[in-house]
């Protein structure tokens, strides 16, 4: 064979090879759903108290209470339906208009089928048209079924709560702690900073965050199970021990009464997988 056939066949070769690597080459398997990446939040709305708590999930797969929000859920006769939804990944909307009410409302975000959540209410597309009822009613029942926030909540949950994250509509306790939480949470009067005249919704200035309240909330089990811290009890006084000089014996030391329980802290449990199952 001449040197020139062998140097056509070592060319050929070296052009065919990356082709025959391909051809050859494993398709790589779908990625499992156990390593998909999962939402970071959970929500659980509060149709009793009217506040949200949402919870953000560390890496760790446990969830900690990371905001609440004021808001107002369905009214008696129209109330917001109460259970486990997993937001659908559907279109989400700055503006729209519901002609039933005649009324506009921003940042909207669907919760499930016709419920959703929405900002207060507007009778133009304009921020400076606020219906000014809808925003002193946050955080009593008003809606006709969706959830009303403010307009900083609400674009919050627009554009970081993800299709996929599970919102959980439950009937709270009336507590004084529930409702010193929602009292916390309402918004000032409206006529010290609400709304700026020309401003977007982008520049809307968010008021100052409420302190979290002294009893933390933790992921809401949707069985309903609780769980009851008890006070730790005082230890009981050493006895005197008796004098060295003297043999008259020490009064023996008298039983200190056991501490009168004080309220537990109720606590709801949470399941250790970190995720309650649905109702």
């Amino acid at each position: 064979m001449s040197k020139k056939m062998i140097c056509a066949w070592l060319i050929l070769c070296l052009c065919l090879a990356p082709v025959l690597a391909a051809a050859t080459a494993e398709v790589p398997a779908e990625v499992p759903d156990e390593v998909k990446r999962e939402p970071s939040y959970r929500l659980q709305i509060d149709v009793t108290n009217q506040f949200i708590n949402v919870f953000w999930k560390t890496p760790l797969g446990n969830y900690v209470l990371y905001k609440q929000i004021i808001c107002s859920t369905g009214l008696e006769k129209t109330r917001t339906p109460l259970g486990s939804f997993v937001l659908p990944d559907t279109k989400r909307y700055k503006w729209a208009f519901f002609p039933e009410f005649d009324v506009y409302a921003q940042y909207l975000t669907r919760i499930n089928g016709a419920i959703l959540f929405h900002s207060i209410l507007y009778s133009r597309q304009n921020i400076n048209r606020l219906k000014t009822t809808s925003y002193r009613n946050l955080g009593t029942r008003a809606s006709h079924g969706c959830v009303r926030l403010l307009v900083e909540d609400a674009k919050w949950i627009y554009e970081h709560i993800e299709p996929g994250t599970i919102c959980d509509v439950y009937e709270g306790e009336k507590t004084s702690e529930n409702a010193a939480v929602t009292e916390a949470l309402k918004p000032p009067a409206l006529d010290t900073w609400y709304p700026i005249s020309g401003a977007t919704p982008e520049t809307i200035r968010i008021h100052t965050p409420t302190p979290r309240p002294s009893v933390m909330p933790t992921l809401r089990s949707m069985t309903g199970k609780l769980v009851t811290n008890k006070p730790t009890p005082t230890p009981r006084p050493t006895p005197t021990p008796k004098g060295t000089i003297e043999e008259t014996p020490a009064p023996a030391p008298e039983p200190t009464p056991a501490p009168a329980p004080t309220p537990g802290l109720v606590l709801i449990d949470v399941f250790p997988g970190g995720i309650p199952p649905f109702r």
